[in-house]
């Protein structure tokens, strides 16, 4: 009788939870059904042996994983391409309406919603929902399918007659009422609030505890299919519109705006862009823009591919928006380099989805440009994952009792004096930022920003190591000490496993977190020396300039003595600022025998800053940086806990086999669509034995333009003839395995 009951339950949950979150007409209450699904729950855990993939019950998560595996799609996961304008638009409408279809039908588009959420591809084997995995690089993912399990309006059995192999496309999305519960929740408790659904959805998906993935409510909408079975009920459809209705078939919830363009009709494409746009904040969820396609698969066909993404679809992105809210105070961050970066303080306002109530200010110099006044109106911005911040006062609200923003005599955190810097906003040395520092070495807000980012992906990336960790951590005096003024920060990271009782006992981590968190900076205790010198957080010391210094030094000594009193870099740097103090003397009292000898050591200065291996400034911060006793007695410390760093003995890594970039200097602009962020872009090209470029030179070889390439450098890189590639065009010369051997070797 019981298992009789068990299999009616199932039935039963899965049949309200399609009439709750799919159909929107429930017909039961929440505490019905919360019963139904308890006495599911009690039944499931008294018949183990009666366990089934596409049992409701799965849905609370299961036990949480190590780390995530990695996937290899079937399909390849494409992106989208932009159409950040009209003519963009009109571009691609146009190229898709001029297909020649030998049938002799029309061409047409078909309009959609693009949710701001997480891609995801849902595998499912004779109608049962096998595997689910994120995007990744489009090539390989991560596997998420106990966390995809949970969110309720997915499949985890297939209605009708399902294909035996089909493969669903679709976004994870938090909706609005879901995401302010959230973070409302996340305040309550001191966590860090998420800054928009998007990144609560992607962050609930990657969970490594599926049981709190369950809690976060995400909701998922189907967009697309693939399937080899030719005779199934997505197999023989051949039109967008055919799929999308199966898709509902099966059970999917799809977009519910589905509007078909004909040719002669681009005014109906501008008018439901319009009216989407001036309407999505009454939608329940976060869109971005309009997703074009399309409608036929025989014009798709023909269409083809680019490398990176299809031609016969385009993304149609909004403006980013813009709201008006009050400037009621400005506060005040130190960042690790103890720059002073001024923070809005705002009356809360609602911008995409979050109520915003802290925005940049950027910069001393961009207030000044700008004119803000504590008091004025102003207007916000956001767009994507940037953080909010402002572009304009509204002059004629202005009222006289707004107050001018003065810059800060002394740190905000620590109270001591602070300097007035420069930085240079371009490659070429014109344009300079004025920049307020924290003159205190100890600074517990440097220092502890200095923690933040040597932990961070662009560090060690210490998984689990977040800044809300960082934060709770260093307030309760455990990384770091002040009687020793800071010296011990670094090292304190790796002494973290001596003080694992406190560590458990604090609010919000248990003795599963602190395993994992310890297990992750154990497995960092040894780095290579491209990663660890960018970990420092030199000023000027990114990326390339980390992977420029380990190829060249190949070890820490050998930077270390380069750049100490008496190395190369130093004596170089000392010869042009002799240079530099004898042509200022010869200026102050000029005379005609002069000329020439001002001219060869303008010479002799111009010729020692280009044989410095970073460039003068960079140069002089990594000598300031390893001189300073504070920084040496860090070092120390940090290397007396058995943290070491690798030498590293050939940075051309031979297995990804010859190629023609092997010694070029290359330089890349934009965002890549074949590896996951710059850095990656960046490092991938040390493995292939490339140099990385900071900036375009007359001695740079090539320039990769990924989507998005900065305009700048594609105008210098005209004006020296220097060759530009395609990203396409890069990889084309490469093994078609490329890739993968790099992430096999990483």
């Amino acid at each position: 009788m019981s298992l009789e009951r068990l299999h009616e339950l199932r039935r039963l949950v899965e049949y309200h939870n399609k009439r709750y979150y799919q159909d929107d007409n429930p017909e039961i209450s929440d505490a019905e059904y919360d019963k139904l699904f308890r006495e599911l729950l009690d039944l499931e855990a008294a018949h183990p042996e009666a366990y089934s993939p596409d049992s409701p019950a799965l849905r609370v998560g299961t036990a949480p994983l190590t780390q995530f595996v990695p996937y290899h799609h079937r399909y390849r996961m494409l992106s989208l391409s932009n159409a950040m304008t009209n003519a963009e638009f009109e571009n691609f409408f146009n190229t898709v309406m001029s297909v020649h279809l030998p049938s002799l039908a029309t061409p047409s588009i078909v309009l959609e919603y693009k949710f701001d959420g997480l891609a995801l591809e849902l595998v499912y084997k004779n109608g049962i929902l096998t595997e689910a995995s994120t995007r990744g690089d489009g090539e390989i993912g991560e596997l998420v399918t106990e966390n995809v399990r949970t969110i309720r309006n997915v499949p985890l059995k297939l209605e009708g007659s399902a294909p035996g192999d089909l493969v669903v496309y679709g976004e994870a999305v938090m909706l609005k009422k879901d995401f302010t519960e959230l973070n409302n929740q996340r305040k309550t408790n001191n966590e860090k609030e998420f800054a928009n659904p998007r990144n609560a959805a992607a962050g609930s998906i990657r969970l490594l505890d599926s049981r709190q993935s369950a809690e976060r409510k995400l909701f998922f909408y189907a967009y697309d299919a693939k399937t080899e079975d030719k005779s199934s009920i997505i197999g023989i459809i051949n039109t967008h519109t055919e799929r999308i209705n199966a898709l509902k078939k099966l059970g999917f919830t799809v977009s519910p705006v589905l509007k078909i363009i004909h040719p002669g009709n681009l005014h109906e494409a501008y008018e439901f862009y319009r009216e989407t746009e001036s309407n999505r904040k009454d939608l329940p969820y976060e869109i971005d823009g309009i997703v074009a396609k399309a409608v036929m698969d025989e014009v798709r066909e023909i269409l083809g591919f680019a490398e990176r993404f299809p031609k016969w679809a385009i993304a149609w992105k909004f403006e980013p928006e813009e709201a008006q809210t009050k400037l009621l105070n400005v506060e005040y961050e130190v960042g690790r380099t103890g720059a002073i970066t001024p923070v809005a303080i705002l009356e809360p306002v609602d911008l995409s989805g979050a109520m915003i109530s802290r925005a940049s200010l950027h910069n001393f110099d961009y207030i000044t440009e700008h004119n803000f006044r504590i008091g004025d109106t102003v207007v916000v911005k956001r767009a994507g994952d940037v953080i909010p911040h402002i572009v304009r006062s509204i002059m004629e609200d202005r009222t006289s009792s707004a107050c001018t923003i003065e810059e800060p005599k002394a740190c905000p955190v620590c109270g001591s004096l602070t300097v007035r810097d420069t930085v240079k906003t371009n490659d070429d040395d014109r344009q300079h930022t004025r920049v307020i520092r924290c003159s205190n070495t100890a600074c517990p807000g440097k220092v502890k920003a200095r923690i933040r980012y040597f932990v961070s992906k662009q560090g060690l990336d210490i998984e689990g190591f977040g800044d809300r960790v960082v934060e709770e951590l260093f307030n309760k005096g455990l990384l770091g000490s002040p009687i020793f003024q800071y010296t011990d920060s670094l090292a304190s990271i790796f002494t973290l496993h001596q003080h694992k009782e406190k560590l458990i006992s604090l609010e919000g981590f248990g003795e599963k977190s602190i395993d994992m968190l310890l297990s992750e900076i154990n497995k960092a205790k040894t780095v290579s020396l491209s990663r660890f010198l960018q970990a420092l957080g030199i000023r000027s010391i990114g990326t390339v300039s980390a992977n420029k210094l380990a190829k060249s030094f190949l070890s820490l000594p050998s930077v270390e003595r380069a750049y100490s009193q008496g190395g190369r870099e130093s004596e170089l740097i000392q010869h042009m600022k002799e240079a530099e103090k004898n042509i200022q003397e010869i200026l102050a009292k000029p005379s005609i025998n002069d000329k020439q000898k001002l001219s060869e050591l303008r010479a002799i200065k111009a010729t020692t800053a280009k044989s410095t291996l970073l460039g003068p400034s960079a140069t002089e911060e990594i000598i300031k940086f390893f001189s300073d006793s504070h920084n040496q007695k860090e070092l120390q410390l940090l290397f007396d806990t058995g943290f070491s760093v690798r030498e590293e003995e050939n940075y051309h890594n031979a297995s990804l086999g010859d190629n023609p970039f092997i010694g070029k200097k290359i330089l890349i602009t934009g965002k890549s669509n074949r590896l996951l962020s710059r850095e990656d872009m960046i490092n991938f090209l040390s493995s292939l034995g490339a140099e990385p470029m900071a900036g375009v030179t007359r001695n740079t070889d090539f320039i990769i333009a990924c989507a998005k390439p900065g305009p700048d450098k594609i105008r210098k890189a005209l004006e020296y003839d220097i060759p530009i590639l395609e990203e396409d065009d890069f990889f084309n010369q490469l093994d078609s395995n490329i890739i993968q051997k790099y992430r096999e070797n990483q």
